[in-house]
């Protein structure tokens, strides 16, 4: 899920109440294309590679779920899980695995350049966003924003996904709420970020409600704070213990 994952903490966007509808976006300078459907509190995201077929994420208000497939049977993770291991293991090591430092710190100005661009057939207006990242640097990218319903309905899924997953993950959300008052705030909602985001097309179409039913139960996964627990406490069990969470881990990848 390591592609999918790195596609939804690249979007940092905000909350806000949507009827519904549905978004393709291009990723990572064209290099992926992301399928993002919302109704309510519920999103369903998905990403096109062809090995990835089958796999999604679900959120569902403040829960967040992983589906895959295993010989035709869905499989789904419960991502609480998932951030209750990458706890147990920043208390052993210090820090947590997945770190969001891409996310700005501090937005220092988002000046508009006067002109526009056409997204995705909708017409929005060029900014210069600087901001200074969580290691104290600085970046400067433009942005396309477009005050259009549903562009900034879209915005409001996409932060419901980054701030679930962040809490889930035991990241900081301040960040993402200082730039949803920047952005939503000011009811303008994101058709570009530099050569990171595009949106390719735009529907304000409702997807079915059976889109956001998980398939199956969510499964459970192996206790790796009590793996970790063990490991600092015995030192002659470190070894054995880390290779058992290891070997979770890669059983964990082949599902």
């Amino acid at each position: 899920m390591k592609p999918l994952l790195s596609v939804v903490f690249a979007m940092l966007f905000s909350v806000s109440a949507w009827a519904g509808g549905s978004a393709v976006l291009e990723s990572s300078g064209g290099s992926e294309t992301v399928t993002l459907e919302y109704e309510g509190q519920r999103i369903r995201l998905s990403v096109s590679q062809q090995e990835r077929q089958g796999e999604y994420l679900l959120i569902d208000g403040t829960s967040a779920y992983a589906v895959s497939h295993e010989n035709g049977q869905p499989r789904v993770l419960d991502m609480a899980v998932m951030g209750q291991m990458f706890g147990a293991m920043a208390g052993a090591v210090g820090q947590l695995p997945t770190q969001l430092d891409h996310i700005p710190g501090t937005i220092e100005h988002l000046k508009p350049l006067q002109h526009d661009e056409t997204v995705a057939g909708i017409v929005g207006q060029v900014y210069e966003l600087l901001y200074t990242d969580n290691k104290g640097q600085q970046h400067m990218i433009e942005v396309v924003l477009s005050t259009e319903p549903q562009v900034v309905e879209l915005a409001g899924a996409m932060l419901q996904v980054s701030q679930t997953l962040a809490t889930v993950f035991g990241q900081p959300t301040a960040p993402l709420e200082r730039f949803n008052r920047l952005l939503l705030g000011e009811g303008r909602g994101l058709l570009r970020v530099g050569d990171d985001m595009r949106v390719l097309s735009l529907s304000g179409v409702a997807p079915s409600a059976d889109r956001f039913v998980l398939p199956a139960t969510p499964s459970a996964l192996p206790d790796f704070g009590v793996l970790l627990d063990q490991a600092a406490k015995k030192a002659p069990e470190v070894v054995e213990a880390l290779d058992d969470m290891f070997k979770a881990l890669e059983e964990l990848q082949k599902r």
